[in-house]
């Protein structure tokens, strides 16, 4: 079994990918920015609570736990916080109604921001 850690370029290639490809689901499968009128930001929303929540888990795993790990474990806990900050998109398009725009533009950014913080420039080789 190979216990070497991966290269950083790893993490460089996984970061890209999952930040594209939330780019093509919001575009393509989500059909776009959301846009128009609509309902009043509804913060006591179960979903959009849920949403909210796998964001700050993403961010406490970026900033809280990731700093203080190496090898391996590096890249499997980076995955799984990158994964936590695109579930935070999926739950916005997907799952919040059309009628709250306000709500899904500030999870869309929110995700992207929790994505884009997972940059790895604290990989070390």
């Amino acid at each position: 079994m190979n216990r070497n850690p991966a290269p950083p370029q790893v993490l460089w290639v996984i970061w890209l990918a999952l930040l594209s490809g939330m780019g093509f689901i919001l575009m393509f499968v989500g059909g776009g920015w959301p846009s128009g009128e609509g309902e009043p930001v509804s913060f006591a929303s179960p979903i959009f609570l849920a949403a909210f929540g796998a964001f700050l888990a993403s961010f406490v795993i970026r900033w809280g736990v990731v700093p203080k790990m190496r090898g391996q474990k590096l890249i499997s806990t980076a995955i799984v916080g990158m994964a936590l900050a695109e579930g935070c998109l999926i739950l916005g398009i997907f799952a919040l109604p059309e009628t709250v725009v306000l709500s899904k533009q500030i999870l869309i950014v929110l995700a992207f921001l929790g994505v884009a913080s997972f940059a790895p420039i604290y990989a070390r080789a």
